[in-house]
């Protein structure tokens, strides 16, 4: 399948929405609620055109990409260059692991805390992936 963009893009400009919306209203928690809820879906969807970009690549086989564990989707989309930073990935993939638990509020604001970072980067990968299209790597 495709790594289509556009689909990304979309997730992102949702998730950038809710995080002004919060900022603008930090005491109605069920922004913040919002944003972490977003937060989810786009980084599930950052993670499936990862996946699907390094199906699409030279020496790769597609079926062997679609069963990379999270970690080696992150260390290889690096390689790509697709991301500059696995840590930072790997911090968000924990971040979102703790969604589960957000009904917390002490971890929902930790979870909360790394959303503005990974929008940012997000948006970086995202360029990325949109300059390698362009150029049909």
């Amino acid at each position: 399948m495709n790594p289509n963009p556009d689909f990304l893009s979309q997730a992102l400009e949702t998730l950038e929405q809710a995080l002004r919306e919060y900022r603008d209203n930090p005491h109605l928690l069920s922004s913040r609620d919002g944003c972490i809820q977003r937060f989810e879906y786009c980084y599930e969807m950052a993670v499936r055109t990862m996946r699907r970009y390094l199906a699409l690549q030279p020496l790769m086989d597609a079926e062997q990409a679609h069963a990379f564990p999270y970690a080696e989707i992150i260390r290889k989309s690096a390689a790509a260059g697709l991301v500059a930073e696995v840590k930072l990935w790997l911090d968000f993939r924990e971040a979102r692991n703790k969604t589960s638990h957000a009904y917390d509020r002490k971890i929902a604001e930790e979870v909360y805390a790394m959303i503005p970072l990974f929008a940012e980067e997000c948006g970086k990968m995202l360029g990325q992936l949109r300059q390698r299209i362009a150029r049909n790597d």
